[in-house]
């Protein structure tokens, strides 16, 4: 900063920086006694604002003081109008946009992405003062000169990118750009001020900032208080470490400095005041995070900051920071796409944009947003109801079809929902190309109209939506540059990413924040999680245009800069703290993952003056504590399956043929399903299985046998022509909905023509079809004299000429398998039950195998034998059950891989 006779720049060691500012404002302004209005105090970020007024207060030593004005100059400026109009970055990379669309320069790339780093680069080069040569040619070979190569394509592509797009944008309808338009408000600013200005900390400044200091100067008493960059003196003893670890300029070796260091102190100051802490993934570092913050606030620290620059493990952290019912006020805050308000607009255009894909419109409807203007309890008993009848008719998309299942059973309520859903969908208007201004206008009326904008309004995130959606819209007033919807949230997305909520209905001695709003502020205890490589510095270079060479010849700060300024904030957060732990993740992924730079370099210098480790001892003791507390803990959950007993009231009096076969399977399951009455909900049929392939073909078979019962009365062609065509009827939903669903029909029709002949074999040996698709129930007494009621669907019923009778149960499974479920008698209860629920003598009993090649496999023995055997079985369970036998878990992997309430017993934690 420029140094005149009214142009005072002071420097003060880093712990000192605002006591000693204070105390400096205090003493030449006693005149004013407690009465500071006049002054202005301008400091980094308005989060320091607190920090300084007390420090003010304690300087001066009034109870009441009148504090001078304390803001940014960035805020500062905002209030100062001007003239000109100013266009906005949203309206300068919509601008960008399209200039880029209409050059076609990037086919297949993210425009959005292009033309938000463009704009950013513009604003950098206006910010910077970096003036375009008057031709392409002098700019490209600057370019080149930097770079350092020999003249090329891609060197000639972005310099004439970035030339044309700037003069694009210089030329914008004599507009003045956000950059250009803060200069002209400091240089208004500058030439009405009349009383002393200070500023505290502001780190590096821009041409126009310094020209205001300096106008200011021409005019009153000017005051910069500045961190010094090198020890002094005044210089505490962690100051003295931290600084020869990051100095301002690198003139000594390591070793050189840790010798200076231990000449000066003979212990380190910095042992207990600092630990690094290398943690096992991201799980371990949030609780370490955790136990650190709760273990400070049992000893009393009042204020903790957490300094994040791992978002991932913060949130990990702040959960299981909430479940010990310890609230964080998050200053960082989380991007605005995050929020479950954000989120019911995304589900508000899958849902419209996908033809109302079943799930999308599901998950949007069970949004507390939406129909929020509805009495609660009425809108989930319409989702709820519109859910089951979707699974029930297995309706995968399309709001007609909805409206549809509404109609047909008559529920006026769920028709009006599914209407207002009509209508925000024609609002919308999805396939019309629009402004950027004018589909926010659609998306705010669609959102009423499903009752969703009311939701929001009365949500902290919700409301800091709408109110993007509102200066965005004024932002890009006038603009009428239409883009599709695909290329409309796109854009949507990344605005909703830039955005950041923060809840400011919290407060809490804990605080998570960044680096730069800690600057100036005090603290008892300070995280800094995720000090690794990845995340401090960061990346090398995350620019799209111009590498590092490229910007110092511009005159843009660069990654050095970026480094120095991280450098200098981290100083002073340690020098103001009474506590710091550093955590990073020792091995992230199962592989290693370094330690930050900054503090690699930090630990390497102490252990080179002082042979003294920084790494923190204490905190893996706690956790290992708390690891055995949890591996106690999850010793006493249960160890042995459960084995529940059913009062004999509750003990159902009807017992169905697939639910004996989980009775013999798992009597847990039979308990979870049968007692209990739990199921998991029918799925809608995405696209088509096994079982839904078995099932069309019991469809298919049962409409060609009603019509046809004797296959032999037919000539061949005619007969797999019938079949064929019934097949392909039966398939046809399926198919319009799935086009996959035609490789099933395929695999189908190679099997009819063995399946016909089967038939026709079948029908030679005396036998024909008598009836399909068979309910029936019957009566069994078990040998207490109770009564049980069985009931079933036999799949098929044959008749023979002498009057014999057969059943059939229909198989989409190989002959090896099928043979397996006949392996032991009764094993499997398929086939006598079948035979039990005809009520007569059965002369046989077969699984029908639909596949290539088409066979029976038949039970063998006496099936009524069996059948009797089977009932009498059940009878016997079913007196056990009511005497108080227990239901136990078996665990068998067959069962348990196609059990759906496998989570409910619990087995990982005793199998």
């Amino acid at each position: 900063m420029p140094e005149s006779s009214r142009l005072r720049t002071l420097g003060l060691p880093p712990s000192q920086l605002v006591a000693g500012a204070c105390r400096y404002i205090a003493q030449h302004h006693a005149a004013q006694g407690r009465d500071l209005t006049r002054l202005t105090l301008l400091i980094p970020h308005l989060q320091a604002g607190a920090a300084v007024a007390r420090a003010l207060r304690a300087a001066t030593g009034a109870e009441v003081l009148l504090l001078p004005r304390i803001t940014t100059l960035a805020s500062w400026a905002q209030d100062i109008p001007v003239e000109a109009s100013v266009m906005s970055g949203a309206a300068r990379e919509a601008m960008l946009h399209q200039v880029l669309s209409q050059r076609g320069w990037f086919a297949q790339a993210d425009l959005w992405a292009i033309a938000g780093e463009l704009n950013g680069l513009l604003d950098e080069l206006t910010r910077w003062r970096v003036g375009m040569p008057d031709s392409i040619a002098d700019f490209q070979r600057r370019i080149e000169a930097a770079y350092r190569a020999r003249a090329g394509a891609s060197f000639a592509f972005e310099a004439k990118l970035v030339y044309e797009l700037w003069h694009a944008a210089t030329r914008s309808a004599g507009s003045l750009d956000v950059e250009g338009a803060y200069r002209l408000r400091l240089g208004k600013l500058a030439g009405a001020l009349r009383d002393p200005l200070y500023a505290i900390g502001l780190g590096r400044l821009t041409p126009a900032e310094n020209e205001f200091f300096e106008r200011c100067a021409a005019r009153i008493e000017v005051t910069c208080f500045v961190a010094e960059s090198e020890p002094s003196a005044h210089s505490c003893a962690a100051e003295r470490a931290l600084a020869l670890a990051w100095p301002a300029l690198l003139t000594r070796t390591l070793h050189e400095r840790a010798a200076e260091l231990r000449q000066a102190d003979r212990s380190s100051a910095l042992r207990a005041r600092l630990r690094l802490f290398g943690a096992h993934g991201v799980e371990q570092e949030a609780q370490a995070v955790d136990l650190a913050i709760r273990e400070w606030l049992v000893q009393g620290r009042q204020r903790i900051a957490a300094v994040v620059f791992d978002r991932l493990t913060a949130r990990r952290a702040r959960a299981l920071l909430e479940r010990a019912q310890v609230l964080v006020r998050d200053e960082a805050g989380w991007a605005l796409s995050t929020t479950s308000a954000a989120t019911v607009l995304s589900r508000l255009f899958d849902a419209l944009g996908n033809d109302c894909y079943h799930r999308d419109l599901l998950d949007l409807l069970k949004s507390p947003f939406a129909l929020a203007d509805w009495p609660r309890a009425a809108r989930q008993q319409a989702v709820w109801r519109l859910e089951r009848r979707i699974r029930e008719a297995s309706v995968r998309c399309g709001l007609e079809r909805y409206l549809r299942l509404a109609e047909k059973t008559g529920d006026a309520e769920l028709k009006q929902l599914l209407v207002r859903v009509q209508r925000a969908g024609r609002m919308l208007a999805l396939d019309r190309r629009k402004s950027l201004p004018a589909w926010l206008e659609a998306v705010e009326h669609s959102a009423r109209a499903l009752g969703v904008h009311a939701g929001l309004e009365h949500d902290a995130a919700g409301a800091q939506l709408l109110e993007l959606m509102r200066s965005l819209g004024s932002e890009l007033a006038g603009a009428s540059y239409a883009v599709s919807f695909g290329e409309f949230r796109r854009w949507w997305s990344r605005r909703l990413e830039a955005a950041t909520f923060r809840d400011a209905a919290i407060d809490s001695p804990v605080i998570f924040t960044s680096l730069p709003a800690a600057r100036l502020r005090a603290f008892d205890a300070v995280l800094v999680i995720g000090a690794d490589a990845a995340h401090l510095p960061g990346p090398a270079s995350a620019e799209m245009f111009f590498n590092q060479s490229v910007r110092r010849e511009l005159g843009l700060p660069g990654r050095a800069e970026r480094v120095r300024a991280l450098e200098e904030d981290l100083l002073g957060l340690i020098a103001n703290a009474g506590e710091v732990l550093v955590t990073w993740q020792r091995t992230r992924d199962g592989e290693p993952n370094l330690l930050s730079p900054l503090f690699e370099r930090l630990h390497a210098l102490h252990q080179l003056a002082w042979q003294d480790s920084l790494i923190d001892t204490h905190l893996p003791a706690l956790l290992a504590a708390q690891a055995a507390g949890r591996a106690a803990d999850a010793s006493a959950l249960q160890s042995t399956p459960p084995a529940p007993r059913v009062p004999a009231a509750a003990v159902p009096d009807a017992v169905s043929a697939s639910g004996y076969n989980a009775l013999m399977a798992c009597p847990y399951q039979f308990f979870a399903r049968y007692v209990l009455g739990l199921r998991a909900l029918e799925d809608v049929q995405e696209a088509l299985d096994k079982a839904g392939y078995g099932s069309r073909i019991h469809e298919a078979l049962y409409r060609f046998h009603a019509t046809h019962p004797r296959v032999s009365d037919r000539d061949s062609a005619s007969a797999q022509a019938e079949l064929d065509g019934l097949s392909q009827a039966v398939f046809a939903d399926l198919i319009a909905d799935n086009y996959v669903a035609s490789a099933w029909l395929a695999r189908w029709q190679a099997v009819i023509p063995g399946y016909l002949q089967w038939q026709r074999e079948r029908e030679a040996q005396g036998w024909r079809f008598h009836a399909g698709e068979l309910e029936r129930a019957i009566t069994i007494a078990t040998p207490a004299g109770r009564t049980l009621r069985l009931h079933g669907r036999i799949d098929r019923v044959d008749m023979h000429a002498d009057g014999a009778v057969a059943v059939v149960d229909y198989k989409t499974q190989a002959r090896t398998k099928l043979r397996g479920k006949l392996r032991i008698d009764g094993e499997d209860v398929q086939l006598p039950l079948y035979a039990l629920l005809w009520g007569g003598p059965i002369a046989a009993a077969l699984f029908l195998g639909l596949d290539a090649p088409v066979d029976g496999v038949a039970c063998e023995g006496d099936i009524d034998a069996l059948a009797r055997a089977v009932a009498e079985r059940l009878g016997q369970l079913f007196d056990r059950i009511h005497e108080d036998a227990s239901l136990p878990a078996h665990g068998v992997e067959a069962v348990c891989r196609h059990c759906d309430v496998s989570g409910l017993c619990r087995r990982k934690y005793w199998a």
